[in-house]
């Protein structure tokens, strides 16, 4: 009820009236008795907008209050601290769309050291004051040491959360990792005081990441938690890098190595670097026992790493283990993949091959090196050729170990034609890889041939019983390397001869042509046929076979010839088996008195088998003894002939019968002697006086009888 009996009416509106911050026109109807009057009445609207602050202990701070005016026209904004105490703030209008303005009112705070409430307060022509709260909440949290821990793993790190302010708060400190709430043994057994927490923890894969310090406090009426800067923990392995880890190099190449290590750590400092081969400390220019020469390049550093880089240059023993071994203040060891240094070679079993003129000799060529050779050749000299028979590739120490075998051999159209021509021949080779690439390596060597054998004429005739001599000429590098081994052909096999006393084999010296001889001798032809030789001469683990040596015996063949008496005729015949050539002359030979008797040679003389005789007539004692033929053949052959008895036998006196007697001569076949035997005419009639007498011997070597008696035949009476 208002004065002088009006009336009044309130409306009071929500929020949600008011949200969009626009003019809002409100109907008002009164009605007077029966007349009604309508009105509007304006209510304009305005928004404040704030944010709470939190900032870093000691750092600056802005307080924003921002008033969208809407159509309230202009205001003022004022700054108040714990409400009573004003603070002068910076005001300003910005013009937007639609001419509606926003005033904005910045306080600036140039070092926040405590939690405190300001407040924000509104207030124009047509509005109401208003008030609005704005906090800032000081993190006074700071975690030590601040931004980052470069360790190594399992050092012992340790780090710090305090409060930074004078104010002692009611509250708690925790430990996060990663934004996860720690709660392993390490954080469980933090040392927490009023104002701060230390935490011990080892550097590992797990305690890597970032670190935060929470404390919850009481401030401003309600709870807070603050958190301090993160804290970056990063493990640094024991390790380094090296690289190459592997490096192929020629005699002469130069390569480089980079280790890289680690530095700028927070409780270990680099206090030198240095290099090592195979244990052996290097130093600026040639390392001993390898003979490789060093260059120490300049070392560069950033905030993490050092790198250093060496330069080496291959010797022929450059080989082993490339080590950067750095040394820390604190003792720690790094693991560091050392550089294998691996020399890139081209090597042969041999550079000589030594051939033989039907056996090849190989030559096993070992390349090792990163990868298998791109390519491979051989040049060789005419006279000799080459066959590649193998070739293995296997992988070793990083890289690969290749063996190709090239097998050597001499031209077989050469072959040696006269004795003067004997002598050992020179070939020159050249074996190369990755022809003209960065790579290519060659191997030079000889092919030298040896072995090559010449024998004089075949067939060779030789007189059954005498010696005979066989050689082979061939050629060798010096006495220590030939064996020759003579056989001889037995069937379809050949026998080893081995030197005795009947058969000796004997080995000449070298000439100036590295040409020598073996000579197979034998005392006798121990059989009357014909026989194959060769020789087997083993020079460099090849074997070469001489041509074959066919010797052929001159066989003859004396017939033995019966006892004979005194004034008979007898033959002497020889027969002649084989030869070489005609013949050219024949004679007879007596032993005893040395004389010769020519004898004629048959027309036919000249196919074999031919028997040759020769007549002796009315012989006596005086020509009794051995005989034997000599024989001359055309080719110029000479042999004598087997020997023979000839015995000439004497008669005994002729005896002169008794009457009634019977006398007769009986040979004996087993003797030379004979005897005569008595036999009676008339047995019945007739008897034997001494029937122990009834013969007698002849001893024909002296022409008498045994016994000097011999019983007659007499008449028998009864």
């Amino acid at each position: 009820m208002l004065p002088m009996g009006g009336k009044s009416s309130i409306l009071s509106v929500s929020g949600e009236v008011t949200k969009d911050n626009d003019l809002i026109v409100l109907a008002c109807n009164a009605t007077v008795g029966t007349e009604s009057f309508d009105t509007n009445v304006y209510l304009s609207t305005f928004s404040v907008n704030t944010e709470n602050v939190e900032v870093k202990f000691g750092q600056a701070a802005t307080l924003t209050c921002s008033v969208d005016n809407g159509h309230v026209g202009a205001v003022k904004i004022r700054w108040f601290e714990d409400q009573d105490f004003e603070i002068q703030g910076t005001q300003k209008e910005v013009t937007q769309v639609d001419n509606f303005v926003t005033t904005i009112s910045e306080l600036v705070l140039k070092e926040a050291k405590k939690d405190t409430l300001y407040i924000c307060q509104v207030s124009g022509t047509d509005t109401i004051t208003s008030s609005f709260d704005v906090e800032l909440v000081v993190n006074d949290i700071l975690l030590s040491p601040q931004g980052q821990i470069r360790a190594f793993v399992g050092t012992l790190v340790n780090m710090v959360c305090s409060c930074q302010s004078d104010l002692f708060w009611d509250g708690s400190f925790s430990w996060q990792l990663n934004a996860h709430i720690c709660s392993s043994v390490s954080c469980k057994n933090k040392k927490d005081t009023a104002i701060s927490s230390s935490l011990s923890i080892a550097a590992t894969e797990g305690t890597a990441g970032n670190w935060t310090c929470t404390f919850t406090k009481f401030s401003l009426g309600k709870s807070r938690k603050i958190e301090s800067s993160p804290l970056q923990l990063t493990v640094i392995e024991l390790t380094g890098t090296q690289t190459p880890t592997a490096m192929w190099g020629r005699e002469g190449d130069e390569k480089d190595v980079i280790c890289r290590v680690p530095v700028g750590l927070n409780y270990s400092h680099l206090s030198d670097i240095e290099w090592t081969l195979n244990g052996y400390l290097i130093s600026e220019g040639v390392t001993e026992p390898t003979q490789t020469w060093f260059t120490l390049g300049e070392k560069t550093q950033s905030d993490t790493e050092l790198v250093w880089t060496i330069t080496l240059r291959y010797s022929a023993f450059t080989e082993g283990d490339l080590v950067c071994r750095p040394l820390y203040s604190t003792g720690e060891v790094l693991q560091i993949p050392r550089s294998r240094i691996h020399l890139m070679t081209l090597t042969s079993d041999k550079n000589i091959a030594n051939v033989s003129p039907n056996g090849g000799k190989k030559i096993t060529f070992i390349t090792r090196a990163e990868e298998k050779p791109r390519t491979t050749e051989v040049i060789l000299s005419s006279g000799a050729y080459f066959n590649r028979s193998f070739e293995e590739l296997k992988a070793v120490n990083g890289g690969v170990i290749y063996k190709e075998v090239i097998a050597f051999f001499k031209d077989q159209a050469q072959k040696i034609k006269n004795k003067s021509d004997l002598g050992v021949q020179e070939f020159q080779y050249t074996y190369m890889i990755n022809h003209n690439r960065s790579n290519e390596m060659t191997l030079t060597g000889k092919v030298i041939v040896v072995g090559e054998t010449f024998v004089d004429k075949s067939p060779i005739w030789a007189v059954f019983g005498e010696r005979v001599t066989l050689t082979v000429h061939f050629t060798a590098l010096d006495l220590s390397e030939p064996r020759v081994v003579w056989e001889r052909q037995n069937g379809f096999t050949w026998t080893n001869i081995m030197s005795s006393m009947s058969e000796r084999i004997l080995l000449s010296a070298l000439d100036e042509k590295n040409a020598m001889f073996s000579t197979l001798l034998m005392d006798r032809m121990n059989k009357p046929l014909t026989a194959v030789y060769r020789a087997k001469i083993e020079i460099s683990e090849n074997v070469e076979i001489s041509d074959l040596l066919t010797v052929k015996s001159i066989n003859t063949s004396l017939h033995e010839v019966a006892p004979i008496f005194e004034g008979e005729n007898f033959f002497l015949i020889l027969t002649i088996y084989s030869g070489p050539s005609e013949l050219s002359q024949i004679t007879l030979v007596h032993e005893e008195s040395g004389k010769e008797f020519p004898v004629e040679i048959p027309d036919h003389a000249f196919s074999y088998p031919l028997d040759i005789s020769k007549a002796l007539t009315k012989v006596y004692s005086c020509d009794q003894g051995y005989y034997s033929f000599k024989v001359v053949y055309k080719a110029g052959l000479k042999l004598q002939s087997n020997k023979v008895k000839v015995e000439v036998k004497r008669r005994c006196r002729p005896l002169t019968a008794p009457p009634n007697t019977i006398l007769s001569e009986v040979n004996d076949p087993s003797s030379i002697n004979y005897k005569v035997t008595v036999k009676c005419k008339q047995e019945n009639e007739y008897v034997y006086m001494d029937e122990k007498s009834t013969e007698v011997w002849c001893d024909t070597s002296t022409g008498t009888y045994t016994e000097d008696q011999l019983t007659p035949c007499v008449r028998a009476f009864s």
